[in-house]
């Protein structure tokens, strides 16, 4: 698994992740302290069964994607056995789940870093949201629909049955084979059909948004109107791993060591990066964006008059035995004397950022950046 204490967003396997947790934790104590009718018990160890499908499947990938397997597998043990089926004799491994929880729960390190993962992004954060709650939904429509229907004289009674007509009435399929009789159960399929229709909606909008942004993608690389015209774009290979290279444009010991070395730094998204050099520059960026070793994207809020407003970009990916770094620096008005300036002067700490993460030595001479800076203020 990702290592939580420095993931700053999370993603929809992370999020879904959270949310089954905390589900599978209260269906264990309800089910431990109270006495469930039998189809009801069945329903909600069905549930924890598809849970723990995803759950293994969730831990497959990371565990594929991870790097180091062997420092991957010093918290992931938990993961793999908190992900074994519901079976009587291995009761006691789904406590584990609370330690999975409580490892994932340390991302949300403030309320206003749940919110930064949910707006951010609004139209990926409406999508992670709204699937999350259209699987609580069919989990606890079908356990409430078989509450109320398991006894009366309708065709919903099994754990399959509850299950089945929660999928059909969400998705606003309405298959028909399975209908509530009781007041109760329809006040239930009022409000799922409701939802249903709701986040059918939500999702064709994502699904715009996603191919409107494909498009606008394209547009830049091609370099349209809003393409080259307006943005910096830099590619190096660094023979270093990626979180060597996200460290160093992340953290403040890193980006003090090849851009500039007053500044105050924080990896965490809506800190404000502040940046001095002498009286010529003082740059503040707003970290809009952040995925641990792959990521980061700033707003410059305070600086230069044609930064004002524009966007800084590291895209870090594997490329053999060397780290891509993607650099864009995006949303310039168009090209100046000063564009041109900037684009030979991101050329030229992109080269220190290398070698600093190569040799982990400081790339700077402060006095001569400051006189660098004054001839570029000068012009």
């Amino acid at each position: 698994m990702l290592d939580v204490q420095k993931q700053n967003k999370l993603g929809l396997l992370s999020m879904m992740e959270i949310i089954l947790s905390i589900y599978v934790l209260v269906a264990i104590v309800v089910d431990t302290v109270m006495v469930l009718p039998y189809e009801v018990s069945h329903l909600i160890h069905l549930i924890d069964n598809l849970i723990c499908i995803f759950f293994l499947f969730e831990f497959s990938v990371r565990f594929y994607l991870a790097e180091n397997k062997l420092k991957f597998m010093k918290w992931g043990w938990i993961d793999l056995v908190s992900s074994i089926p519901y079976f009587t004799e291995l009761r006691a491994g789904r406590t584990l789940r609370l330690i999975r929880l409580l490892r994932i729960l340390r991302v949300f390190r403030s309320i206003r870093v749940l919110v930064n993962h949910v707006y951010n992004n609004r139209a990926q954060g409406a999508f992670n949201t709204v699937s999350v709650i259209a699987v609580l939904m069919v989990l606890f429509g079908s356990i409430a629909i078989l509450q109320v229907e398991g006894t009366a004289n309708g065709n919903i009674h099994t754990a399959e049955d509850a299950l089945w007509w929660a999928l059909v009435t969400i998705t606003t399929v309405g298959y028909g084979d399975k209908v509530p009789v009781t007041t109760e159960g329809r006040i239930i399929a009022g409000f799922l059909m409701t939802a249903g229709v709701a986040l059918v909606g939500t999702f064709t909008g994502f699904a715009a948004s996603w191919f409107f942004e494909k498009e606008e993608e394209k547009r830049l690389k091609a370099g349209g109107a809003l393409g080259m015209a307006g943005r910096i774009y830099h590619q190096v290979l660094i023979k270093a791993d990626k979180h060597t290279v996200y460290d160093a444009v992340t953290l403040q010991t890193g980006l003090s060591k090849w851009w500039i070395a007053q500044c105050i730094a924080m990896p965490e998204v809506g800190f404000v990066n502040e940046f001095r050099l002498g009286e010529y520059v003082n740059n503040r960026m707003k970290i809009t964006d952040l995925v641990e070793d792959e990521r980061v994207e700033w707003e410059c809020i305070k600086g230069d008059e044609e930064w004002v407003g524009t966007h800084i970009i590291f895209n870090i990916a594997h490329h053999g035995d060397y780290t891509k770094l993607d650099f864009r620096h995006t949303g310039w008005s168009g090209q100046s004397e000063f564009f041109a300036t900037c684009n030979y002067h991101w050329a030229r700490h992109l080269q220190m950022l290398v070698d600093y993460c190569e040799t982990g030595k400081n790339q700077l001479d402060t006095e001569e950046e400051i006189d660098e800076a004054k001839r570029v203020k000068e012009e």
